[in-house]
């Protein structure tokens, strides 16, 4: 994940985060999952 954010420009970091705070508790469940 940390590879591809260096890659993306911020209007594709600001699309990635706002998909992952869209459902309340996922990105809890991602940053606790050792592969997420």
């Amino acid at each position: 994940m940390q590879k591809l954010l260096e890659v993306c420009t911020p209007e594709q970091k600001t699309q990635i985060i706002l998909k992952l705070t869209e459902e309340p508790g996922r990105l809890v469940r991602i940053s606790l999952n050792t592969h997420g």
